[in-house]
């Protein structure tokens, strides 16, 4: 077995391989990455999201905000483009369009935004931040990058970009399978 390990300064150099530490099995002229280093890659990006909910959660209900992570998700979507639809937000958010509909429902009775029938689809409607939706987004925005500026603390851009470069890698790889 074989560890090859390269330094993030490195970055000319820089390939799938040793942003994930892997180590290298050479069997058969075939090269393999060790499934396990997969497994924990995936387990500390679940890490890093868990953390970063459970934070601003925690700030949000210590401001009595009344607003979890995934409502902000929300939220945002429709202060970045009012009048959008359900699916669109179910599609960026990555969430089940029955969350989301939870979600607006929540919003909608919280009266931080309102569902307008949409003329050109019945079956669509636009979604709109209301007055005191806008001014709680407003906050809540200040809350969200103060979140992720803590988070982030000492990571560079330039390492945050060649992740982002990996995982849309990753993500283009095809997995089949049949969603509900």
């Amino acid at each position: 077995m074989i560890f090859i390990r390269f330094s993030i300064d490195d970055v000319s150099n820089f390939n799938i391989l040793s942003a994930l530490d892997c180590y290298i099995h050479n069997v058969s002229n075939s090269i393999y990455v060790s499934k396990s280093n997969y497994e924990e890659l995936l387990l500390q990006f679940e890490e890093t999201i868990r953390k970063q909910k459970s934070y601003f959660n925690y700030v949000c209900a210590k401001q009595s905000l009344g607003i979890s992570y995934d409502q902000w998700l929300v939220l945002e979507q429709v202060m970045i483009k009012q009048g959008i639809n359900q699916s669109d937000i179910s599609k960026l958010v990555g969430k089940e369009p029955a969350s989301i509909s939870r979600i607006i429902q929540y919003l909608e009775k919280k009266e931080l935004i309102v569902k307008v029938h949409n003329e050109k689809n019945k079956r669509a409607n636009k979604i709109y931040l209301t007055h005191q939706g806008y001014d709680i987004s407003e906050k809540i925005s200040k809350i969200y990058a103060d979140c992720l500026q803590k988070q982030f603390k000492g990571i560079y851009e330039r390492e945050v970009s060649l992740i982002r470069e990996i995982l849309g890698r990753v993500n283009k790889n095809e997995l089949k399978y049949s969603p509900k």
